[in-house]
């Protein structure tokens, strides 16, 4: 099985965290990396002397559309060489008006979801060999946020795209997706998603949003997607929050 794990850097201080979890990856894989221009050697030097037998792919990317524009615009067209990919990001919503220790734990309650021991990491892909038709596999909504799932203003922009991909969306459903966004997912399943030939200046600049971009609109819609091409998704919890259910 052939498996990349794609991310977006912009706090170049998560990068230690985010050692610790990819060490749970008990085998190789390639490591596809995105930051800002100014970072991008220091972001490399630190992971290939962490991952020193990884192929690693560092490229630099407009700071727009926050992790969604790069997880697409960037990377979009190399997935399918992939037979799993996880998508993580150096989450630390500080624009919520909250606490930052709000932040850092939403951030690795979905770490610790994802590939928070072998076990977990396992799990996951044993999941995945088990069911074809699983297409992602995300965590459970981060108990703090469950009030805040809905499509909302996002409403405009998530109809807009699923008209471009021909899915039908209801205004009246609360949809199922990886809330803050980071998954591990087959390619084929978020095909027409790479397939839209969005770039980076279909994407608003970054100003703090907490709502209402396009990111936003493509955060509800992965699963919808997914679903789209025949595959389901499963929501998972090991912390906290629920017992284990893989």
């Amino acid at each position: 099985m052939k498996v990349g794990v794609v991310i977006h850097i912009y706090y170049t201080e998560i990068a230690d965290e985010l050692f610790t979890y990819l060490k749970n990856i008990p085998f190789d894989f390639d490591l596809l990396i995105t930051t800002s221009r100014k970072k991008r050697k220091k972001i490399f030097k630190l992971f290939a002397r962490n991952f020193p037998k990884l192929r690693i792919t560092v490229k630099a990317v407009l700071n727009r559309g926050t992790d969604i524009a790069p997880f697409i615009c960037t990377f979009g067209n190399e997935y399918s060489k992939y037979d799993l990919v996880c998508k993580i990001h150096s989450k630390k919503s500080i624009h919520y008006g909250v606490d930052y220790a709000f932040g850092d734990e939403w951030r690795r309650y979905l770490l610790d979801n994802l590939m928070g021991s072998y076990a977990i990491v396992a799990k996951i892909l044993l999941s995945f060999r088990k069911d074809e038709k699983i297409g992602m596999i995300f965590p459970e909504t981060f108990a703090p946020i469950r009030s805040w799932v809905n499509c909302g203003v996002n409403w405009t922009k998530a109809k807009c795209l699923a008209d471009k991909l021909n899915i039908k969306i209801d205004q009246q459903v609360i949809p199922v997706y990886p809330a803050g966004s980071m998954f591990w997912f087959r390619p084929k399943a978020l095909q027409p998603l790479f397939e839209l030939g969005l770039s980076f200046e279909d994407f608003e600049k970054y100003n703090k949003q907490f709502d209402g971009t396009l990111s936003h609109a493509i955060e509800r819609l992965t699963l919808i997607i997914a679903e789209s091409e025949g595959f389901v998704g499963k929501q998972v919890s090991f912390g906290k929050y629920k017992p284990n259910n893989l």
